[in-house]
């Protein structure tokens, strides 16, 4: 008995004291591309209804706004093969559903490197009710992921969880005129009677949470089936926005919030060689 208690104690410490293998930092990219919505585009960021790509947290080279570190700015600095072989393919408004359609446009450029932000426009919706189906929306995802490794087979890609929208609400809450604005309406399940702290209202954000919630759990699921799948392991999500990060219209973030996903979403992500 004493020796079997030996073996098994010998055993679990084995098991419990041996290290985890690490990862070897991967090589920096020639090439790189990005999936998603108006987030990876720079959308509202240098002010105007539109995309300021200079900016984008993925893609941007800050060309025009100098100093600006995006993923590509950081990847190309240490391969400059990467520069000029960027493609950014997402589109504003894009749903999950897009994301195989998103894939055939980036797929010949053959990028090695993908980025992947989207699901906001599956949560922002006209009501509670109208927001993607937590199934629909993993079939959705696994069926982009599988339309990307098969057009794109040796792509390094980082999912990104979807942001805290509720947080970025909380974050302008003390900005006048949010109930008049745009997002009111096409992202009232989180942004309708935006100075109400009444229970509905609460409880209608709590739900919309949860559901971002669920939506991530399931990019983390679909992209651990994909050994070249990394997330950010819900970095992004757990920010907690500021009012600085977001820009004019309420909700997309400014050119401090890009800097932000930029920096939170490359040291949750991949490990690069130097």
């Amino acid at each position: 008995m004493r020796r079997l208690l030996l073996t098994l104690a010998v055993g679990l410490t084995v098991g419990v004291g041996a290290p985890a293998a690490v990862a070897a930092p991967a090589p920096a990219p020639t090439s790189m591309g990005a999936l998603g919505d108006s987030f990876s585009l720079g959308f509202a960021a240098c002010g105007g209804f539109s995309s300021c790509t200079d900016v984008s947290w993925t893609t941007g080279d800050g060309s025009v706004h100098t100093g600006f570190s995006s993923h590509y700015t950081r990847l190309a600095a240490r391969q400059p093969a990467l520069a000029g072989n960027v493609t950014n393919a997402a589109v504003p408004g894009s749903a999950v559903s897009a994301l195989t359609g998103q894939v055939a446009t980036l797929a010949p450029s053959t990028p090695e490197y993908v980025t992947v932000l989207i699901g906001l426009a599956d949560v922002c919706k006209a009501s509670i009710d109208l927001m993607t189906a937590v199934d629909a929306f993993r079939t959705s995802f696994r069926t982009g992921l599988a339309a990307l490794r098969d057009q794109i087979p040796d792509a390094r890609v980082l999912a990104v969880s979807i942001p805290d929208v509720v947080s970025i609400l909380d974050a302008v809450r003390e900005r006048p005129g949010i109930e008049s604005s745009f997002f009111a309406s096409y992202c009232a399940s989180v942004y309708a009677n935006p100075y109400s702290d009444a229970k509905a209202d609460r409880h209608r954000r709590a739900a919309a949470r949860r559901r971002i919630e669920r939506f991530n759990a399931a990019i983390a699921a679909e992209c651990a089936r994909d050994r070249l799948c990394r997330t950010d392991r819900g970095a992004l999500f757990r920010h907690r926005w500021t009012d600085a990060e977001v820009s004019a219209d309420f909700l997309h973030p400014s050119i401090t919030g890009q800097q932000m996903i930029a920096d939170v979403t490359f040291a949750a992500g991949w490990r690069w060689a130097p």
